[in-house]
């Protein structure tokens, strides 16, 4: 991601100046404040896109929890929830990126470093190592009474050793807490699944434990259980569709009834 500079003054800058630097990037970049490196995000209008409309009709079939969508209202402003909540995070010591600045439309936030999942692809032999302390991250964050609602492993970086959480843009009710634990321990697996990562379970899923007291490995047993119908999937004639979350899921389900 190259590096651009802002020309802020008492951290701010006029339309004209925002237009200009905000032309050609994506919705996060990264840039120059001063000498140092900051991230801007950038809002985003709130799409419910065909999985969220999917996951509603699920939720109204099985009245599981984990199906619900967490997608915010049309009407809410994204940049202040994130901001809100990464606030409250940080208070209780969460480890997630300073809030610089914020405005209308976007916010910055400090350099918490590059995505652990480009990390390790180029530093292989620190996998175990550094998805161990991504998990306790989430567990940290679980046994503050906190969750995540999007924890695949894009959304954790690592700088000088040490693992954030970023990009909270998942709304959950309060009431569903402990129903989205289980579903952050699971995106967390199904994301390194997806991404080839071969990991041990049963020793995140102990690490976790060790933190939180909470089975995880025991919930996610009884999830795929629950779930175990979806496995005519995994037939021959299904190979032509393109499912690399399903089949993910599915391998991720294997091993756990394996």
């Amino acid at each position: 991601m190259q590096s651009i500079h802002i020309p802020f003054k008492e951290h701010f800058f006029n339309e004209s100046e925002r237009a200009d630097i905000f032309a050609g990037q994506g919705r996060v970049f990264k840039c120059l404040l001063g000498d140092e490196t900051v991230y801007v995000k950038k809002s985003e209008r709130t799409k419910r896109h065909f999985w969220h409309v999917l996951q509603g009709g699920l939720y109204k079939v099985f009245k599981d929890p984990l199906l619900i969508p967490t997608v915010l209202g049309k009407d809410e402003d994204d940049i202040q929830f994130q901001v809100d909540k990464m606030r409250r995070l940080k208070k209780n010591g969460i480890k997630v990126p300073d809030v610089v600045f914020v405005d209308k439309g976007y916010f910055i936030m400090s350099d918490c470093g590059e995505c652990v999942k480009e990390y390790l692809k180029l530093n292989p032999r620190q996998t175990d190592l550094v998805l161990n302390k991504a998990c306790r991250e989430m567990a940290k964050l679980h046994l503050k009474n906190f969750v995540h609602g999007g924890a695949q492993i894009k959304n954790f970086v690592i700088r000088k050793g040490v693992v954030s959480l970023i990009d909270f843009e998942e709304k959950i009710d309060t009431k569903f807490i402990e129903a989205f634990k289980v579903r952050d321990m699971l995106v967390f697996l199904l994301s390194l699944e997806r991404g080839g990562f071969q990991t041990d379970i049963k020793r995140l899923c102990q690490i976790y434990h060790d933190i939180t007291h909470k089975d995880i490995y025991a919930d996610l047993k009884k999830f795929f259980k629950k779930y175990k119908w979806i496995s005519f999937l995994n037939h021959k004639i299904f190979d032509f569709l393109s499912m690399k979350d399903v089949r993910a899921l599915l391998n991720l389900m294997n091993r756990f009834n394996g």
